[in-house]
């Protein structure tokens, strides 16, 4: 598929309280193990887990591309993404970091 052509929308989101996002992860956790601990850190460097960067970079994005549509009731194969078009489709000017999980663009990986 050619990047340049697919719809792309932007919609603001809230970015909650890192002590909020810990003490809700701290309470869900608990429901389902027996030893628990959240702490706000800072963040490591990423590369020590095969991240190709060291953070997030401040200038996060969370895309949805593609989508379950695509996958069932079987792969549609011929609907492929680029994922080097992911950060100019984010509007990230010099480039980012595109993590995530999915099916992923098969032939180019």
């Amino acid at each position: 598929l050619e990047s340049s052509k697919l719809p792309v929308e932007f919609k603001p989101l809230t970015t909650p309280a890192l002590d909020e996002v810990a003490k809700v992860l701290q309470d869900g956790l608990e429901a389902n193990f027996s030893e628990v601990c959240v702490q706000v850190v800072e963040c490591p460097d990423l590369r020590e887990w095969g991240l190709a960067a060291q953070g997030l970079g401040g200038a996060t994005r969370l895309m949805d591309v593609g989508g379950v549509p695509y996958l069932m009731p079987t792969p549609q194969k011929d609907k492929l993404y680029n994922m080097k078009d992911y950060p100019k489709l984010a509007n990230l000017e010099k480039g980012g970091v595109v993590i995530g999980a999915g099916a992923g663009p098969w032939p180019y990986i």
